[in-house]
């Protein structure tokens, strides 16, 4: 009896040990895997931001842009009509031809008006008004932070619905007259994520440091509604640590 049981023993322990070291082998090729295809769309999406930020950087210091802040001074109704009508069309067409913009906005001072592909209707700058906007939101006085999670202000102002934007780039013209916003699609940042099937079950989610959060269960077309990483005690430690890039196993559910 004790014969045969000596030999299953063995026969188990080694079965133990084979399923050990498999499992830590597909373990570790599926942390590499994932590890890469969250570098690419990283990269990627670092890509994405560079062109978005080149896209408003053109009218910072843009000499047409910022004698149409001025007002135009010396210069006609039609002219001035002429220069708003053709920045928009150019607008428009950059929106097309970007997946990831979904609108661009050119705020200046009352003495000109807001050009913007959300809408065609004219009305002045509000660029003084959403300034102070800023200052009661951040508490600065300046050096405003550029990305920014949402531009109630200017979204009520123009009679816009923001629900498709997911951040948002901004930046103040030479003369800090004017502010340029650029905001940033969310059904195309969703695509990026859709790409990133990890599996069944799994989740992935993109954070930004603004405190959006865009997630979704891979597999599946929606997004999650509410957060699912930000506010997880691996996310607070991982944000505390200061870290670039990393990846760890921590419990979750």
């Amino acid at each position: 009896y004790f014969c045969f049981i000596v030999p299953v023993v063995f026969m188990v322990l080694v079965g133990l040990v084979s399923y050990e070291y498999a499992a830590k082998g597909m373990n570790d090729k599926f942390v590499d895997t994932s590890s890469q295809n969250v570098n690419m769309a990283m990269s990627y999406l670092d890509m994405v931001n560079t062109n978005i930020q080149s896209e408003a950087a053109k009218y910072v210091l843009d000499s047409d842009f910022e004698f149409y802040v001025l007002g135009m001074p010396g210069k006609k109704a039609p002219e001035k009509n002429k220069y708003y009508s053709d920045r928009r069309v150019a607008l428009m067409s950059t929106q097309s031809a970007n997946q990831f913009i979904n609108n661009i906005h050119l705020v200046p001072k009352a003495v000109a008006d807001t050009i913007s592909t959300g809408t065609s209707e004219k009305m002045p700058g509000v660029y003084d008004e959403y300034v102070e906007t800023i200052k009661e939101e951040t508490g600065l006085d300046g050096n405003f932070p550029r990305w920014v999670t949402s531009h109630k202000y200017i979204d009520e102002a123009l009679g816009l619905n923001s629900e498709d934007t997911f951040i948002s780039y901004q930046v103040q013209d030479g003369q800090r007259m004017a502010y340029i916003i650029v905001d940033v699609k969310k059904p195309a940042m969703l695509d990026v994520l859709k790409k990133m099937n990890f599996g069944s079950g799994a989740y992935v989610g993109l954070i930004t440091d603004t405190g959006s959060e865009l997630s979704m269960e891979c597999g599946k077309e929606d997004a999650f509604s509410g957060a699912v990483f930000a506010g997880q005690t691996f996310y607070n430690d991982a944000v505390n640590a200061g870290e670039l890039s990393g990846n760890g196993t921590v419990s979750y559910g």
